[in-house]
Formats: C-alpha cells, structure tokens, sequence
C-alpha cells in the first residue's frame, strides 16, 4: 500500500454578504429608491497574502498601504464586491424634466476592500469605481422589476444624469464598546 503524506489544510472559503435596501417596503419610488450589493469576504487571515486570496506582490504592496489599525493587526480580511444604487424623482410618472426635484440616476460599481482587526477596533480602507448614467443600467434594472411586479414603470429615464465615471476612497474605524472582553 503506497504510503500517503498528510491532507492538505482545507483553505476557508469567503462569506458572501448579500445587502438589499427597497422603497417597495413603503410602497413607493422616490429618491434613494434601489440598492443591492454582493460582496465575498476573505476568512480571517494572518497576513493579507493567506490562503492566496491576494497574490504575494499584491499583499505586500498593500501591506505598505499607511492606514490607521494596519500596524499591530491580529488579522485581516479583503472583500470584494459589486453593487448599483437607483435614485428618482419623488414623481416617477412624469415624463418631461423635473428641475426642482432628484434627478433620475444611477451607479454601478465594483469595490476592493482591506480590514484590519485588533482587540478593540476595525479598521477599513475600500476603494470603489464606477460609473454613473445610463451605463449603471439604473432604468433597466428599475423597470425590468416593476414590470415582473405589474407596476407602472418610471417615464422619466430619458432626463437622468448623464455618464461619467465615479471615483470613491474611503477608510472608516468601528471601535467595540466593551473593548474587546
């Protein structure tokens, strides 16, 4: 019987975060009336080249990235997603131009995203880009579910914000109340 070395770790799978916000929910659409977002994150990981998740040049050179609660984490994680997010007038059955009103309009991105962890806080820097216009597919997206519903679809799509690409860096630091016990 030929001899078998031992099993190879497993390596984790990532957590699928599916988010969902609706003003269906107040049967109505005006203003911020859609988003969805799908987004993996990485199991915890050591370093930010774990399990591969990021290849090795890619981790260390995220490694020198110099924000706050990178230094002395007790782990990390990487998240990547994509999402759209659908705003209106508050009077969607008007067709012509609503200057005093939300204009219609859309955005599509992607999103990468480091965690850094410690006892007491988490740290976050994401760098999503996108584009906002009718290439968010915002007025299909939109109107596809209202048809499947039987709701009256939106007749100002023609009036919404024209393309142009959309650019957003953000880091953000949640604290643990109790510290961490």
């Amino acid at each position: 019987m030929p001899e078998t070395g031992p099993e190879p770790a497993e390596i984790p799978g990532p957590t699928l975060l599916v988010y969902f916000e609706n003003d269906l929910f107040y049967n109505e659409d005006r203003y911020y009336t859609n988003a969805v977002q799908l987004r993996l994150i990485s199991p915890d990981l050591r370093t930010l080249a774990e399990y591969g998740y990021l290849p090795e040049g890619v981790s260390s050179l995220l490694g020198r990235v110099p924000f706050p609660g990178s230094r002395n984490a007790t782990q990390y994680n990487v998240s990547v997603g994509a999402g759209q997010q659908i705003y209106t007038p508050k009077n969607t059955d008007i067709k012509t131009l609503q200057k005093d009103d939300r204009p219609y309009a859309g955005y599509l991105y992607g999103l990468l995203a480091l965690h850094a962890k410690r006892e007491n806080r988490l740290d976050t820097l994401e760098l999503a880009a996108g584009v906002i216009g009718p290439s968010s597919l915002a007025k299909q997206s939109q109107n596809e579910v209202h048809r499947i519903r039987s709701i009256d679809t939106a007749r100002g799509w023609k009036h919404q914000l024209k393309d142009e690409p959309a650019v957003m860096l953000t880091w953000s630091r949640i604290w643990r109340v109790n510290g961490g016990a």
